[in-house]
């Protein structure tokens, strides 16, 4: 159940990464265009480095995860708020079972400590009565 949710979270921050680099060069791309347009222009390019940085690094990231086509923003956050949905259902389910094995855990403590602590009066009681008892042979 936790390997699930940290599935479900890492998923969710690609996810999130990849939408930020979208839009990022969704914005830019009308000023890479005409930075394209100018012969890549140094005075462009210092003029719009900012932006260019943005989508020169939102190319990159795609090229990394090798996307000929970029997936829709729409389609991004269905698949993220369903992700999100099955992270708090699962989450709540793993709290639930977490609670009950520590409940197991204590009592199962509880129980060995009864048992020591009879085993230690079972021994001081028969360690009485050889006390008490005289040693034959004497």
């Amino acid at each position: 159940m936790r390997d699930s949710i940290r599935a479900d979270e890492s998923r969710l921050a690609e996810i999130a990464v990849l939408r930020g680099h979208i839009l990022n060069y969704v914005k830019t791309r009308d000023i890479y265009q005409a930075y394209k347009a100018s012969g890549f222009s140094k005075g462009y390019f210092e003029t719009h480095r900012q932006a260019l940085t943005l989508h020169k690094a939102a190319k990159e990231a795609f090229n990394q995860r090798d996307l000929k086509k970029l997936p829709r923003i729409r389609d991004l956050n269905a698949e993220y708020a369903q992700l999100l949905e099955r992270k708090k259902k699962n989450y709540a389910e793993y709290r639930q079972k977490k609670a009950q094995m520590q409940d197991w855990l204590m009592a199962q403590k509880i129980v060995s400590v009864m048992l020591d602590e009879k085993e230690q009066k079972e021994t001081e009681i028969k360690r009485q009565e050889e006390r008490k008892t005289p040693e034959h042979g004497q």
